[in-house]
């Protein structure tokens, strides 16, 4: 007897990283440049071209980051190692945070420097509450106070210090994902996901409202997810520095900064279904436990 079951196909992929998009192997072609043809190479100068700004589509044509319609083969000739330069391992940019100057803080007992007490004004809504026990605060004004320590004063100071780390894999410079989508207070991590998920339904080549007339929307699942969940400061990471920065903690940082909060939204908000969602995490297997997971639900 035969058994014929259902059959796990891959039928679209997409995506972004160091090298470029996933999609149509720009990505993979970027990472062998060397051996292409040349007309492959002028593709894959077009991608990251388009990626980064430097073309954009043009009622006329194509266009540079001047508004100036250009023709794209002898455009990209001049600004070839320009854009190749910009992918890959490379030394850090400033785009995200500056990698000479990146902020910590360090303790400091600070006290007067003679045997006086240690005096100085605040504004009132600033003090701490409870008052410490060794703090003295007179009313100076309606907005200011004049606090007397005896004895020290426990502070952290703002220091900067220069990273150790000056090169890493990077996004193409100039690939801005939150000018592709309304990603107000969105984490990176789920900017970048609801770019590859359109960038992986448009590389199917059939239009998604054509499948979700053909599919159940209980029968159509989304696994994603980071094993660490979103640090930047608009999810895990302000939820854990903002009151260390003087900063008030959002609701929205709770939310977003959800290991499966990728998934969740490009179930909900992308595609709008009721299949399952979520995500398995692992130290590095992530990818490929969630991959499981949907060769489980075919």
């Amino acid at each position: 007897m035969l058994l014929i079951g259902s059959l796990p196909i891959i039928v679209g992929f997409g995506g972004i990283n160091p090298a470029g998009r996933s999609t149509n192997q720009h990505g993979y072609r970027r990472l062998v440049y060397g051996a292409l043809s040349e007309s492959a190479q002028q593709q894959t100068l077009a991608s990251i071209a388009a990626l980064t700004g430097k073309l954009k589509p043009s009622a006329s044509g194509w266009a540079n980051e001047h508004g100036h319609v250009v023709d794209p083969d002898s455009y990209l000739t001049a600004p070839s190692e320009e854009l190749l330069g910009n992918t890959l391992i490379r030394e850090l940019e400033g785009n995200l945070f500056d990698p000479d100057r990146i902020y910590h803080q360090s303790q400091a007992n600070l006290s007067a420097a003679d045997d006086r007490p240690l005096s100085f004004r605040i504004k009132t809504k600033n003090i701490s509450s409870p008052v410490p026990s060794n703090w003295s605060v007179d009313k100076h004004d309606e907005k200011f106070s004049v606090v007397t320590i005896a004895g020290y004063l426990e502070v952290m100071r703002p220091e900067y210090r220069k990273s150790q780390i000056n090169s890493a894999g990077q996004l193409p410079s100039g690939f801005i994902p939150a000018e592709l989508s309304a990603s107000r207070n969105h984490p990176r991590g789920l900017q970048l996901s609801v770019f590859a998920a359109c960038d992986a339904l448009n590389s199917v080549g059939i239009d998604w409202d054509t499948v979700r007339q053909r599919v159940a929307p209980d029968q159509i699942s989304v696994y994603a997810g980071s094993g660490l969940g979103q640090l930047d400061y608009h999810g895990n990471g302000g939820l854990l520095q903002a009151r260390q920065l003087g900063k008030n903690v959002s609701s929205k940082q709770i939310a977003l900064g959800y290991a499966e909060m990728p998934a969740d939204f490009i179930n909900a908000y992308l595609l709008g279904n009721l299949g399952t969602t979520g995500t398995s995490v692992a130290a590095c297997a992530t990818f490929l436990y969630n991959l499981r997971w949907g060769i489980k639900d075919i």
